[in-house]
């Protein structure tokens, strides 16, 4: 069943929009794309962030999903103060590959997934959902950055799917270090078509 959804949130200066659509084609064949658009505005700043991502796969049996991404990523800043006002832009394409697992019955089951990601700065993501049924899953997103100076993130998130077209989205996040407590939350309203 192909799959389309729209997403996203706004809270003051902070906007985020997603938008995510995936086809399924003969002989196990998956195409899926993104759009992400991320903007954080005031009057002594503008930073918009996007990322689009393609993913061709194919389906190798009933549990596993082999693919390889694409990702073009576009970081814009432009500061404003009173002596002079500053604009930088940094583009950047990444390639790599991913591997999913999915084993569910009667709704309820398992749904893994490896891969890594690019945007304003490159990681891998490891997803596991468990599908408690239908409706609703719980899982962890681990996100491991590949620097030594930025933190990794793991989110407990959780989904509820009212009906098969509107879903709420919550998580909440931590680095996990010695010194960190909560450092990320996820708040999405999405809606499938």
């Amino acid at each position: 069943m192909n799959n389309y959804a729209v997403g996203g949130f706004s809270n003051g200066d902070f906007n985020y929009l997603n938008i995510d659509a995936a086809a399924y084609g003969p002989e196990g064949l998956v195409m899926q794309a993104s759009l992400q658009r991320i903007s954080d505005d005031n009057k002594d700043w503008r930073d918009t962030d996007y990322l689009v991502s393609a993913a061709l796969g194919k389906q190798m049996n009933e549990q596993l999903q082999l693919g390889f991404n694409a990702y073009y990523s576009r970081a814009e800043s432009y500061n404003i103060n009173w002596q002079q006002n500053t604009e930088n832009v940094s583009v950047e394409w990444t390639y790599a590959p991913y591997v999913r697992w999915t084993d569910i019955d009667n709704n309820q089951g398992w749904d893994l997934e490896l891969k890594q990601l690019a945007g304003r700065y490159r990681y891998v993501q490891g997803r596991a959902f468990y599908y408690v049924n239908q409706a609703w899953s719980v899982g962890l997103i681990a996100n491991i950055r590949n620097t030594d100076n930025l933190s990794d993130n793991y989110e407990l998130q959780t989904q509820y799917w009212f009906n098969q077209h509107v879903a709420l989205k919550l998580g909440l996040g931590s680095a996990l270090d010695s010194g960190s407590g909560l450092n990320s939350m996820s708040l999405l309203l999405t809606a499938r078509f």
